[in-house]
Formats: structure tokens, C-alpha cells, sequence
């Protein structure tokens, strides 16, 4: 994804990322599952992390870690998707991967 460059005073990029996690049940019968994920933290207050999805009221995120999870059922062959998308603001002379 190409950076995007928030402001002329402040002089920051916006990196926005996003992406999907697909789950599936292949087994004949139903399964609890536990998809673990997390945020990027920041330990510079020269960046911050926007989290975009899921909302915090979705999902418990630990602050000191930024992980956070799913668990639900799927039934037998069921495909379930879990979105994720962040944006990590940062000061435009720096380049982050």
C-alpha cells in the first residue's frame, strides 16, 4: 500500500493495513476455535496506532501487548473471516515497514 501524507504542518504519513484471516472447520463435526492476533504498539510517542477493526467492544486487547482474540464455534466445514485493519501514523522523514 502506497503511504499517505496527512498533514502540511505536521508532517506525518499515515500507513493503513488491513487484512483478513480465514478460518475452516474440516472436520465432521462442530469445533471451538481461538484465532489470536495484535496491534502494533507503539513505544514512541512520535507514533501512534489508530485501530480500525475490530472495534475495542468487539474484542478484549491487552494494552501492554496489543493482543487480543476470537473464539467461537464453527460447524463442520464452516469458513468464517476475521478482518483486521490499523493505521500507524508517523513523522514523514521516518520509514517504517
Amino acid at each position: 500500500m502506497k503511504p499517505e501524507y496527512a498533514g502540511l504542518i505536521d508532517k506525518t504519513t499515515v500507513l493503513k493495513r488491513a487484512y483478513t484471516v480465514e478460518v475452516t472447520n474440516f472436520h465432521p463435526v462442530s469445533h471451538k476455535v481461538k484465532v489470536f492476533e495484535r496491534f502494533p504498539i507503539s513505544r514512541n510517542e512520535k507514533i501512534t496506532v489508530k485501530r480500525k477493526t475490530p472495534p475495542d467492544s468487539a474484542v478484549e486487547i491487552e494494552d501492554d501487548t496489543g493482543v487480543f482474540f476470537w473464539e467461537e464455534s464453527l460447524n463442520a466445514k464452516q469458513l468464517k473471516e476475521y478482518k483486521v485493519a490499523f493505521e500507524v501514523v508517523h513523522p514523514r522523514e521516518w520509514y517504517l515497514e
